[in-house]
């Protein structure tokens, strides 16, 4: 019997070059296009709401759909110059989020919340902490006015919608009432969430983001997280 060749020297470091010029393709920030795929994937996008890490989409008739999508305009960044792609061109065809990883800060959050005050209460504001979770803190106004503090967990269900699933809460910083904002959201906020695209469902709230999306969008949220301040909405398999 034959020893068994195995690869030579050469060969895996040949191998190893390949695929880190892989990774490193795949982790390059801005636009790319792979025509055979018909898939597009964005990375390393960032504005003062959202860090947009990765979207890959597929796009059926990409060939055609090309011209459009490949308008660039180069765009200062923290990589140097980064082809920035006009999204508008983006809305003009279908498309299906294969894999998503955008993230919201709780700066971004609070902006969000202050813009859009609820009827009954004030002083609202929201802290990220870990595992997908959200603190929320404030003042709800009835026949006096009483600081309560919030605790839930954010959670994706494979569509489009978000679940805020309650955990504790808190009035004055010390007694806990479990019920306490499910009376208060449903006295005070009926029609103010509604108009946020919120619903209570039991003890939890569902976020229907659809609204929000583009038409051309088919997509569904598959993981919420946390990290440093951030929440992360993510779709399709985890990276490794």
């Amino acid at each position: 019997m034959q020893p068994i060749q195995g690869p030579s020297y050469e060969s895996l470091l040949a191998e190893n070059a390949r695929l880190k010029a892989r990774l490193r393709e795949r982790e390059a920030p801005g636009l790319q296009v792979d025509l055979p795929q018909e898939r597009v994937s964005l990375r390393g996008l960032k504005s003062a709401d959202l860090e947009l890490n990765e979207i890959q989409v597929k796009v059926p008739g990409l060939a055609k759909a090309l011209p459009e999508l490949m308008k660039l305009t180069p765009e200062r960044g923290p990589w140097g110059d980064v082809p920035r792609p006009d999204l508008k061109n983006f809305a003009k065809f279908p498309m299906q989020v294969e894999r998503l990883q955008v993230g919201v800060s709780e700066d971004a959050i609070n902006r969000v919340v202050q813009k859009k005050p609820i009827q009954g209460l004030s002083e609202l504001k929201v802290k990220v902490e870990s595992g997908g979770r959200l603190k929320m803190t404030g003042i709800a106004h009835k026949i006096f006015d009483i600081p309560f503090e919030v605790r839930g967990r954010l959670l994706a269900q494979g569509d489009t919608q978000l679940r805020f699933r309650l955990e504790s809460t808190r009035v004055g910083g010390f007694l806990p009432i479990p019920n306490l904002m499910t009376n208060f959201f449903a006295s005070f906020a009926a029609n103010e969430m509604s108009k946020m695209q919120v619903r209570q469902d039991g003890d939890d709230y569902v976020v229907e983001t659809r609204p929000m999306l583009p038409d051309n969008l088919q997509i569904g949220f598959d993981r919420v997280r946390s990290q440093g301040g951030t929440l992360f909405i993510e779709s399709g398999p985890v990276s490794s």
